[in-house]
């Protein structure tokens, strides 16, 4: 992503069947990102840099899917950041925003996303309806939040 970045980032080698991401990147620009990227690569934790070798961070149980989204995002290169996403992939980026308490910086995308929100409201299952639910609140859609409440109330069956 930033081939003057400072650090390798080492996503999810420890998630089985999956492979995992390494990515240089600028540690800066997760610092500004995320208060919890701040604390970890900043702070008094086995992540920050070290004293000599190169910066090495991992997130070691992290999907590194939804990393790699947020990274391009963080680092500008909206070109790679997908335009349509499912509600099953938004969850799963929408997941590690929060982890890391950096919703915010998902602002560029949230208008596309939540019209997809929007247009998909009919024909969804019972879990795709809880992830439009996450996924307006996490997003801060009230409207689609409103929506998604409401027909759990009048329309959930046990």
């Amino acid at each position: 992503l930033d081939s003057d970045g400072d650090l390798l980032l080492r996503v999810g080698f420890e998630r089985a069947g999956e492979e995992a991401l390494e990515v240089q990147v600028c540690s800066a620009t997760m610092r500004r990102a995320s208060p919890v990227w701040k604390a970890m690569l900043f702070g008094p934790w086995k992540e920050s840099k070290p004293a000599e070798g190169d910066w090495v961070a991992d997130l070691p149980e992290d999907d590194p899917w939804p990393i790699l989204v947020i990274l391009r995002i963080i680092h500008g290169a909206f070109d790679e950041v997908p335009e349509d996403l499912s509600l099953s992939e938004l969850s799963r980026i929408l997941v590690y925003t929060d982890k890391y308490d950096m919703v915010h910086v998902l602002r560029p995308m949230a208008r596309r996303w939540v019209y997809a929100l929007v247009s998909r409201a009919e024909h969804l299952t019972g879990q795709e309806h809880v992830l439009r639910l996450h996924a307006a609140w996490e997003l801060g859609c009230e409207a689609v939040v409103a929506a998604e409440v409401t027909d759990l109330v009048f329309n959930l069956s046990v």
